[in-house]
């Protein structure tokens, strides 16, 4: 973990020297830390009618929309 964070750093000066002489510093993504998971943009998985259907009894005899 103190490794990732030295190299976060670094990278992090870097891209400030790059800005500050005028340059576009590159997105700054941070290095992944062991055990923890990455985080997604996607958010959550949402379901379709059909496993929704499945979990609610109430829309069983709905009619399936196109």
């Amino acid at each position: 973990m103190l490794l990732a964070a030295v190299l976060d750093a670094v990278r992090m000066n870097t891209n400030v020297l790059v800005a500050a002489n005028g340059g576009k510093p590159g997105d700054f993504r941070p290095t992944p830390r062991p055990g923890i998971p990455p985080e997604t943009s996607s958010g959550p998985k949402r379901l379709s009618d059909e496993e929704r259907r499945a979990l609610d009894p109430r829309l069983r005899n709905e009619p399936q929309e196109a």
